[in-house]
């Protein structure tokens, strides 16, 4: 037994040995380990610009290494080349007297996916950025201020996003069809603040010597405040959302086009000098919309047009008003200082409310058909106001209530119909034909002036005054 453990004993001391010669490795050092990530040279090969003026004729990726300031009669940057990517990253672009743009896109042939971004330009004699050559370009997060001219002049297809146009001697911002205009500001630009046509989100236009937004397409959640002019559309284009606010001229104005075809859904106009909506033009949509304390009309709209379950209120004249052949559905108008709804010829004027207007609730002259309307409170019990006035023939006058007004319903021509109205307490300065004041010679069903001369009729078309 003492032989066979010496021997185990042996065997494992072999084995340990063994284990000590063979298991460890070399200990000479390796090499450093290669770098296993590229360089910002390997990802994006990009060209440093340290001085100006800088010609860029070449595609690519520029970046400025500092601030920079240009030089009398000549641009900052000229850019004469498609796909590049100049990064201002956060520095300054500053002109002199009498130098041109701070960025150009140059020689008036068509450069393609041009992107300028981060930083500030300013103090230009000409343009900030003059991009009117260059082809879908993108401009974004930029101030532009204290140019001579324009801010920025996109050309057609160019995106702007996230800029300033500020203090610039003409337009802020300016955008050839198509183009993108969203999140920017314009402020106290010699002219408009954001013009041309295309898209235009979530922009704000304010102080600027011109109208605000000017242009066509999409306008929508923008907010136009104390500008010479509000929202002005020179062709079809849908408002949705948008704010005109103390403007000097209208909130919004439709130009004469005919016909135009524009559709506002959701705007507000408030304290303009002029007319708060002022569509002059043929086959306009306006929709839910509310306009107050504006000088004119609240709402001026020209033919064929519809304004639909819209309030306008304390307006300087009419609240609402149209041309010929139009709808006016679902509205109110109250404290105007003329008519609450005051329509052309050929009008249907449908389940409104008209009150403590200072002339008529309702005005209609020939042609329309006046149907389920709510006249309250006109004319200011100063003997001057009807709840609702034809002026002239062929109306259907008919299921309207009109109360506390001068006189209830004025009809002064005749060769209408007048059936299953309601007229009471209105004042007339005690005259007896203050519910209804009505001409000879017109389809009037009888007027009943009790209740049991109510519960005794049998038409149905008869209307109530007591």
């Amino acid at each position: 037994m003492k032989k066979q453990f010496y021997y185990s004993g042996s065997a494992a001391f072999l084995f340990a040995l063994q284990l000590s010669v063979f298991g460890q490795g070399s200990l000479t050092p390796s090499d450093a380990p290669a770098p296993s990530m590229k360089t910002l040279q390997q990802i994006e090969p990009r060209t440093p610009i340290s001085t100006l003026p800088f010609l860029i004729s070449a595609p690519g990726s520029y970046y400025l290494t500092t601030n920079l300031t240009g030089i009398t009669g000549t641009n900052g940057i000229t850019i004469v080349a498609s796909g590049v990517t100049l990064d201002l990253g956060g520095f300054a672009l500053t002109g002199v007297s009498g130098s041109f743009d701070g960025i150009i896109v140059g020689n008036l042939s068509a450069h393609t996916n041009i992107t300028v971004r981060n930083g500030s330009i300013q103090n230009w004699g000409r343009d900030g950025v003059d991009g009117l050559s260059g082809v879908n370009g993108r401009y974004e997060n930029l101030t532009v201020a204290n140019n001579g001219t324009n801010g920025i002049f996109a050309g057609s297809g160019s995106t702007v996003v996230s800029c300033l146009a500020r203090g610039n001697g003409a337009r802020g911002i300016q955008v050839n069809q198509p183009g993108s205009v969203i999140g920017c500001v314009a402020a106290f630009n010699g002219a408009e603040g954001l013009t041309g046509n295309g898209v235009f989100k979530d922009c704000i236009a304010h102080n600027n010597t011109g109208v605000g937004f000017s242009g066509s397409g999409e306008f929508s959640h923008c907010l136009a405040r104390f500008n010479g002019g509000g929202f002005f559309f020179s062709s079809a284009t849908v408002a949705n959302n948008c704010q005109a606010v103390g403007n000097s001229f209208s909130g919004f104005n439709v130009t004469i086009n005919i016909p135009n075809d524009s559709v506002l859904i959701g705007c507000v106009a408030s304290g303009n000098t002029n007319a708060g909506i002022l569509a002059s033009s043929q086959g306009v949509v306006v929709k839910d919309c509310v306009t107050q304390n504006n000088g004119w009309s609240g709402i001026q709209v020209g033919a064929s047009a519809v304004v639909i379950g819209c309030m306008s209120k304390d307006n300087g004249t009419n609240g609402i008003q149209t041309g010929v052949a139009c709808l006016v559905k679902d509205c109110v108008a109250n404290i105007n200082d003329n008519d609450g709804i005051n329509v052309g010829d050929g009008t249907i004027v449908s389940g409104c409310v008209a009150g403590l207007n200072t002339d008529d609730g309702i005005e209609v002259s020939l042609g329309c058909r006046v149907t389920d309307n709510l006249c309250h409170g006109n004319g200011n019990l100063a003997g001057d106001g009807a709840g609702l006035l034809a002026t002239g023939h062929s109306n259907r006058i008919e299921g309207n209530h009109s109360d506390l007004n001068d006189r209830g319903i004025d009809v002064n021509s005749a060769s209408n119909i007048i059936i299953r109205n309601t007229s009471r307490n209105n004042t007339g300065a005690g005259s007896p034909t203050a519910n209804f004041d009505i001409i000879a010679g017109n389809g009037l069903a009888t007027i009943v002036l009790t209740e049991s001369a109510l519960n005794t009729s049998t038409n149905s078309n008869v209307n109530l005054g007591f």
